[in-house]
């Protein structure tokens, strides 16, 4: 069991290097780190965290991490914000980039990919017959490197993919054997 200071001196890790508030959240910690640590061969979590301090190849911090963030999402969560960036956020753009017809928009916790292709979604409906004018591009990143993975491979079972449009999933996805669908690469590229 974490004991209280080992807990402060992961939260405070977590919260001084990338933002993540994990200060009400010590069984969480504990539930997600216990095995790892025990697998690995550390007697306790303070251990475990001058391995990761001590760590020059990073390995053990992108585990830290991957345990210890959430990724929850799934396409069209809260599509009202896609909504308001297409009737509001995308016209305002298509006027203030006009010259340069250059639009770069960026996703900062893109997670399993969904909030991303979304976005390029949204994109492609927007400019229609005007997006081969256009050079749009959707960076996505995520603190997560065992997501970003999921995101870069862009494959989505039926389930994953049952609120999406139809004619988005015709125009956007194509079918694999096994159930799955994988996004088209033409609309995003993640990286």
């Amino acid at each position: 069991m974490i004991k209280d200071e080992e807990f402060i001196r992961i939260a405070s890790h977590m919260k001084q290097r990338y933002g993540i508030d994990l200060y009400q959240k010590k069984v969480i910690v504990n539930g997600r780190l216990e095995n790892y640590i025990k697998r690995g061969g550390w007697k306790t979590f303070d251990e475990f965290m001058n391995a990761v301090e001590n760590d020059k190849s990073g390995n053990q911090e992108k585990m830290l991490v991957n345990f210890l963030t959430t990724n929850h999402t799934y396409f069209m969560r809260e599509f009202e914000h896609f909504d308001f960036f297409k009737n509001q956020v995308l016209p305002w753009l298509r006027q203030k980039e006009a010259a340069k017809r250059d639009l770069r928009i960026w996703c900062g916790a893109a997670s399993s990919g969904e909030e991303p292709y979304m976005i390029a979604m949204v994109l492609a409906d927007f400019f229609g017959m005007e997006k081969d004018k256009w050079d749009t591009k959707v960076l996505a990143t995520d603190i997560s490197t065992k997501v970003l993975q999921k995101a870069m491979a862009g494959i989505y079972t039926d389930e994953q993919l049952k609120n999406i449009p139809e004619h988005w999933k015709k125009r956007f996805f194509h079918k694999l054997a096994g159930g799955t669908q994988h996004h088209s690469p033409c609309v995003a590229k993640i990286s």
